[in-house]
């Protein structure tokens, strides 16, 4: 996601959208959102998804509130968010990797055991 991230920033460019939805990405815990912004690019208004995922507990936005987001111009339909801490829910992300990781072993001991 790293190069990724660096790759897409190259070319960006700062804009103001609106929150239109904050989609949870999670059945269990809701604990991921991808925020749904509408903005303008070129006179049209575009509808766009963030690249990432992030972590509920680490935005300070609702639906309505108006954001600054990072957008190039070649894929806008994806953005980034501009004050976005990706590196403090890295630990998340690999802890839930983890989990899930162990709970998959579990299960299949159990498959073949029982």
């Amino acid at each position: 996601m790293l190069f990724y991230r660096s790759v897409f920033r190259k070319n960006c460019e700062l804009r103001e959208g609106m929150v239109k939805d904050l989609k949870h990405m999670t059945s269990s815990n809701d604990i991921l959102l991808c925020p749904i912004v509408e903005y303008n690019i070129n006179g049209r208004l575009v509808k766009a998804h963030c690249f990432t995922h992030v972590m509920k507990n680490q935005i300070d936005f609702k639906i309505g509130d108006i954001i600054t987001i990072l957008v190039n111009p070649k894929h806008p339909s994806v953005f980034m968010l501009e004050n976005y801490d990706f590196k403090r829910t890295k630990g998340y992300f690999t802890a839930i990797s983890a989990l899930g990781a162990v709970l998959l072993t579990v299960g299949i001991i159990m498959l073949l055991v029982f």
